[in-house]
């Protein structure tokens, strides 16, 4: 498989399923691409446009986001990089966050909303998670820088 895609335009391809380690999509078009699935750690994306792709339970592990369209993304499920995208499971629940969107499980929510109230919006998704809302609330602040 070609490791090089660097200033391509590859919008709406579908990768899914796919082992990407270590693939350079530097300053590529990758708008509304399926990434689902997909392996991606250590790869580049720098620059790239990822505007409404999907990333749902991908490995992100070393993955350059940085300066990336990642407007409309889904990260829901992912292992995030610990740079652009956090991620933590509480109770077998996954929680994914970027600075514009946190993932609870497939559910998403505009972050400003969760800073602002965080005990209403968990308390609208599940009971269960109550006791965590401290640790969520505080890492996310902490990363995000709230």
């Amino acid at each position: 498989m070609q490791t090089n895609y660097a200033f391509m335009d590859l919008s709406n391809t579908d990768f899914s399923h796919q082992f990407l380690h270590s693939c350079n999509f530097a300053g590529s078009n990758l708008q509304g691409c399926n990434f689902s699935h997909c392996t991606l750690s250590y790869s580049n994306f720098r620059s790239a446009n990822l505007g409404g792709a999907n990333l749902t339970s991908c490995n992100l592990l070393g993955t350059d986001l940085s300066k990336a369209n990642l407007e409309g993304v889904n990260f829901a499920l992912c292992i995030g990089n610990g740079v652009d995208v956090f991620s933590m499971q509480l109770q077998e629940v996954p929680f994914v966050w970027t600075k514009q969107k946190l993932f609870i499980g497939t559910t998403s929510i505009e972050i400003a909303k969760f800073v602002k109230n965080p005990s209403q919006i968990l308390e609208n998704l599940t009971h269960s998670l109550g006791g965590y809302l401290h640790i969520l609330t505080q890492a996310i602040n902490l990363t995000i820088g709230e």
